[in-house]
């Protein structure tokens, strides 16, 4: 891969970044493609090792878990049983919604300031 594709590469992943987290509900398809163009980008940026800062940004993110599942507190437990299931399904669906929205964002802020750091080389 070369650098004009690694900069393709991030002009894609800002877009559907962006897309994504303008978006009301994030597709699990849109969402399954990110998370593997992002694993393929951060493949390449530790094999350029651009700084040693960069590196152990870029190590440090994880895999995407598009099957989290938030866990429940106990008093979740309770007002779950009293509203026979309703309160657990929005309570998980806004946790995953915040948990993919947080996971986006960190990583289009860190490919941004890659590619700058590409930029300036």
């Amino acid at each position: 891969m070369t650098i004009n594709e690694l900069h393709q590469h991030f002009v894609d992943l800002d877009f559907q970044a962006s897309k994504m987290l303008k978006s009301s509900q994030i597709d699990s398809n849109y969402l399954s493609k990110y998370a593997h163009l992002a694993e393929i980008v951060k493949q390449k940026i530790v094999t350029l090792s651009i700084s040693p800062e960069i590196n152990e940004e870029v190590s440090k993110l994880g895999l995407i878990d598009i099957s989290f599942e938030p866990k429940l507190s106990l008093l979740a437990h309770c007002e779950n049983v009293l509203t026979f299931g309703y309160y657990k399904k929005s309570f998980q669906q806004k946790k995953r919604e915040k948990y993919f929205r947080n996971e986006i964002q960190k990583r289009k802020l860190l490919f941004n300031y890659v590619e700058k750091q590409l930029k300036t080389i």
